[in-house]
Parts: structure tokens; sequence; C-alpha cells
């Protein structure tokens, strides 16, 4: 499957309910069989949209849906495999003591883990969700010279920066990624003087606040590199949905009941009981205050995140009551951006007229 989102098949199942397939939305005891059955992409109907390889755990819901007890779910045809991105990350030695940030220029990301007094870990991903090795790296830091740097021992796709770093003096990094046949891609990095602080209490109100909602709508903008697909989400709690997705696509979750529009109709199906709301960044670590912002005139501070076991990273920009009104996925292959709203207010989420 191309790394561009494909609208002729499947859906935008919801990246926020990673944690459907791998925690407590499912209970997780069917984690690790999923994980063994699961050794490609599959593209699964919901809503007859789609999103491109890179769509992560969120879709294992759909085959966890199709094992569930008392109910299963008709069996798509055609089935389209690409790579899930269900694979380990890359491990990046001492992340928890690193700034672990990210940036991404087309389909390729570039994500950083930087260490106090250096080295700068480069970790660089392409448009299948691999880490990217027959590539030529190069950088400049502040002012300097620019250098190509060859692939380190640090990992697949890793490129280690020895330079000294988080001294004292902000400098900004510039990284240009060159593929044979291939525009250049480009991104850069304004890097602070110190190591940001640990945002641990901040990280437990956004936990506690958002997962404290009964209910929220959501804006989001999900690509692969070229593309893009916009839906609105609105989740009610314990266990309603509704989503629109900007090709027309649109589906109803309501407890095990799931109705999708397919082919001008809407298709009825049972579907495995799921708490909500369920947010992307569940499971993430790594908490860092980056700094203080605006969201629509709302002050908010802005927290950064880590997922060290699938390479994902994030941003959330967060009211001073620990809701967050913006958050922001980096993750091989899938760049998306949510925006939050509605917190709390009654929106209802109906079948669809029969």
């Amino acid at each position: 499957m191309s790394a561009s989102l494909d609208r002729r098949r499947t859906t935008p199942l919801p990246f926020f309910q990673v944690r459907v397939a791998c925690g407590d939305l499912l209970e997780g005891h069917r984690c690790d069989r999923e994980r063994e059955q699961v050794k490609s992409w599959v593209s699964v109907p919901l809503a007859g949209v789609a999103v491109a390889a890179g769509v992560g755990l969120a879709a294992l819901i759909l085959r966890a849906g199709a094992d569930a007890p008392g109910g299963a779910l008709p069996a798509p045809a055609p089935i389209e495999s690409a790579q899930l991105p269900t694979r380990v990350g890359v491990s990046v030695a001492g992340a928890e003591d690193a700034l672990m940030i990210a940036r991404r220029s087309g389909e390729v990301l570039v994500g950083l883990a930087v260490r106090p007094g250096g080295p700068v870990d480069l970790l660089l991903f392409g448009g299948n969700e691999e880490p990217l090795r027959s590539v030529s790296v190069r950088v400049r830091v502040g002012a300097g010279e620019e250098r190509v740097l060859a692939q380190a021992a640090c990992g697949p796709g890793c490129f280690r920066l020895p330079d000294r770093v988080l001294g004292g003096i902000p400098v900004r990094l510039s990284v240009a990624v060159e593929r044979p046949g291939k525009p250049v891609r480009r991104v850069s990095f304004a890097l602070p003087g110190r190591l940001p602080p640990r945002a641990d209490a901040l990280w437990r109100e956004v936990e506690q606040a958002m997962g404290a909602l009964r209910s929220v709508r959501i804006q989001e903008v999900l690509t692969a590199g070229a593309g893009a697909l916009r839906s609105r989400w609105v989740l009610r709690a314990p266990d309603r949905l509704s989503v629109v997705s900007s090709d027309g696509g649109k589906s109803i979750l309501i407890g095990r009941r799931r109705w999708d529009w397919l082919d001008g109709r809407w298709v009825f199906r049972t579907y495995p009981r799921t708490r909500l709301p369920a947010f992307v960044w569940t499971g993430a670590g790594n908490p860092r205050l980056l700094g203080q912002s605006r969201v629509g005139g709302e002050p908010v501070k802005v927290l950064s995140l880590y997922n060290a076991k699938q390479s994902w990273w994030f941003r959330l920009w967060v009211t001073r009551d620990g809701r967050v009104l913006k958050a922001e996925m980096l993750a091989p292959s899938h760049f998306m951006l949510d925006r939050y709203s509605g917190f709390d207010e009654f929106t209802p989420i109906q079948p669809p007229p029969t």
C-alpha cells in the first residue's frame, strides 16, 4: 500500500483508541495473541474511508472484534495488506534522560534523542514505516559548516551527532535527508539551552482530567505525507462514538452495536464493547515541559511525550485544568493533529434511521 492516503478502501479507526488492542479497553488479554496473528497491515472497511500504512495498533481492534465472543465481524473482502507499525520501535539508549522530539517533511520522519552534553541520535523513518538506511544525512548546527553523518551503531536508521548540546546555549539543528531518485527532505529543530524539566505531575493531571471526561469532540487531520484525511469524532462515555470523514464515510458505535455507511446504506454489525473516551497518547512516557503557548487565545503548557515501544513522538497543548486542546502525533508514516473541544457537552449519539 502506498504511504499516501488511499481513499478507496479502509478506515480512519481512531488512533486515539490505541489501547483498544493492548490495554484496558478490551482488558488486554488478547493482545499478545493478536500481535502474533497479525504480521502485516490488515485493512478492514469502516465507514468506507481509508488511511495508509501507519494507522498502528488501533487497527487491531478490528481483528479483536472478529474474534470477540457473542458476535463476529464479517470477514471483509478484499483484504489489503501493508506493514503494521506494531513492530517494536527503534531502541533508544537513555531515552528517559533525553529530550525526545520529532519533525517531519513529506513522508520522512526525523526523531531526535537529545542528551545533555551530547550525543544527539537522529532516528529516520521513510514512507514504508521502516527505518531509513541507504540515505545521505547532512546536518548543520547553528552557523557551523554542514556535515555528512554516517549511520551509527545506535540502531537501524540511526545517525549520531557527537556535538555537545543542552549546555546552556540554544542552538538550531538543521537536517537534510537525501535518497536516490527522491526529493531532499529538510527539517529544523530549535534545541533549548537546557534539558526541559520532567513534567510527571502535569502528565498525571492530563491523564486524570481527560480520563474523567463524559464527552469530547475531536477534529482530526491525518496524513502519511501526501494527501490528508479529515475526520470529526464525538466520544461519549461509557461506550459511544460517531465519526464523519472528509470523503463521506461515517460510523456509529453504541455499546456492542456498530453501523458503517457503506455503498449508500447503513451496515450493522456487532462489535466488542469499548470504553470511551480513549486517547492516542495512552502508554507514552518521558513527559517534559517544552514551554508555554496559546491555543485560541487560551494559555497552555506544551508537553512532550514519547512512546518508546513504537517510536511515537507527541506534543500536547494543555490548559491549566489539565485538558488537552491540541495533540500532535508523529509516528512512522502516520502524522496526525487532533483538536479537542466540547468537553462534557452532551451530544446525542443515536442509532441511524432504518
